[in-house]
């Protein structure tokens, strides 16, 4: 629950420690404190006023002391500093716990850059991502969400099947949009050996100064997430990172449209930065169904 004029992005991680001085104090710094989380896992990201996301029939992500997953942690990205006393922040995620294992656990396969040099006054600088998937079950994505800062302007992530050379469509999205996990626009299975792809385009026309990679709102970031459930129970088939290009220059083969930005939608660009806060936390409800075992949960707010 919140709104893109508190909160630019919230994420919420689960881990199997937490240092404890900050277990006592209940918060911390995202710049000292990044990785206090240990074996850190990100379940679900909101930012720009999204929509909610639903699990589909029989999904559910699974956590708890079994899987090395025993806490889960709360970060918010405000908007404007803000101190850990402020009152009238509500900032969080809805929850629902459940006891049951369900015959699909859910995943995510996070694309990304940790480096990038965008110059200025350039149309389009591109961020290549690409990785094989070495699963040991399919995974059959149905919801996909893409994120950048604001100078981009396209993600895009396409698949190949293994043994052959014909592109196949995963997800398009502006960044510029509520960054909300949107449905896959139709049915896509991966296997064992694909190799995903993804491509954010940053346009800095009009903008005088190099951006590079990081967490800063005047940094840049490039990410794709695809989110899918699947029946193994291994659990590096659960959550799998693709960072960077493994195969570099393999982009280049992409489809020539894959920086084409998709046509303007006034209706979603205002909705991104709106500040209407009735209206904001009416559409930030989120409801996500997790298998627990164990769970200790721990909710705290990380302050930049």
């Amino acid at each position: 629950m919140s709104n893109a004029s508190i909160a630019h992005h919230m994420l919420l991680f689960a881990c199997d420690a937490v240092e404890g001085n900050l277990l006592e104090k209940g918060y911390w710094d995202c710049s000292h404190h990044y990785f206090s989380c240990k074996n850190m896992r990100t379940l679900y990201a909101w930012a720009k006023n999204a929509d909610s996301t639903a699990l589909p029939q029989d999904v559910g992500i699974r956590i708890g002391r079994q899987w090395k997953l025993q806490y889960l942690v709360l970060q918010v990205h405000y908007k404007h500093p803000i101190s850990p006393e402020s009152e009238g922040d509500e900032s969080g995620f809805r929850i629902h716990v459940a006891q049951e294992e369900p015959i699909y656990l859910a995943g995510l396969v996070i694309l990304l850059r940790f480096n990038l040099t965008i110059p200025p006054n350039t149309e389009k600088t591109h961020g290549n991502m690409n990785c094989i998937l070495n699963t040991t079950e399919p995974l059959i994505p149905f919801a996909y969400r893409v994120h950048t800062h604001n100078l981009g302007s396209v993600v895009s992530g396409y698949y190949l099947k293994s043994g052959q050379l014909d592109f196949e469509p995963i997800a398009k999205g502006n960044p510029q949009w509520p960054q909300a996990f949107y449905p896959m626009e139709h049915e896509i299975e991966f296997h064992p050996n694909d190799t995903i792809f993804a491509q954010c385009t940053f346009n800095t026309i009009g903008y005088n100064i190099e951006t590079h990679i990081g967490f800063a709102d005047q940094d840049e970031m490039c990410l794709l997430w695809i989110m899918y459930y699947t029946k193994s129970r291994d659990p590096k088939d659960q959550y799998i990172l693709c960072p960077g290009e493994h195969f570099e220059g393999l982009n280049r083969a992409l489809p020539l449209d894959s920086d084409k930005p998709l046509p303007r939608n006034i209706s979603l660009e205002e909705r991104a930065s709106a500040h209407d806060q009735h209206a904001m936390l009416q559409q930030g409800m989120y409801y996500l169904k997790i298998v627990s075992n164990g769970l200790d949960v721990l909710v705290n707010n990380c302050i930049n």
